[in-house]
């Protein structure tokens, strides 16, 4: 066996290793500081935006604020179903894409419900009551999950092969 055939695993095992510390979705920071633990909080199954998630936006009045009038988001169905303008859309202000699906830590509305200090601005919702954990742990998981609820189903594309609640563990 020659010196090459030697080395050759070890790079393999050295590039292997870098990448997946580089790639954002794995190991990227939360950009948000002083973000609440959900760790001990019970996992959601099945999470659906218009069921479980709406109703939410709801009960802390984000709708009110949030209701696409200005153009920035929204979390309202008076002008149009909000997970649309959700998925994939980035923030005017930071750039940052509300929601990622499969990946919370990376989806700026979740930053902004569970950091005391997020990327950009305040904490919502501004007025009124903070979410509790366990609303803050439905927001986590339905976007875990993959985010699901536009209608009709399948609008929008995701490479989700197999989530269920074995897979759905919070670190």
């Amino acid at each position: 066996m020659g010196v090459k055939n030697k080395i050759t695993p070890l790079v393999l095992l050295f590039v292997c290793i870098t990448s997946e510390a580089a790639w954002p979705y794995r190991n990227g920071p939360i950009a948000g500081e002083d973000c609440d633990d959900l760790s001990g909080m019970p996992i959601y199954n099945n999470m659906d935006f218009n069921t479980d998630i709406l109703p939410l936006f709801n009960d802390y009045s984000c709708s009110s604020c949030h209701d696409g009038s200005d153009g920035v988001l929204n979390l309202s169905t008076n002008n149009g179903p909000p997970l649309l303008t959700l998925l994939g859309s980035a923030s005017q202000q930071t750039g940052g894409v509300f929601i990622e699906p499969e990946f919370p830590e990376l989806s700026y509305l979740f930053q902004k419900v569970n950091c005391q200090m997020p990327f950009d601005g305040v904490r919502m919702p501004a007025t009124g009551a903070i979410m509790t954990l366990e609303d803050q742990g439905k927001i986590y998981d339905w976007i875990y999950q993959g985010a699901l609820g536009e209608f009709p189903p399948g609008l929008w594309y995701r490479d989700l092969i197999f989530r269920n609640s074995l897979e759905s563990l919070r670190d």
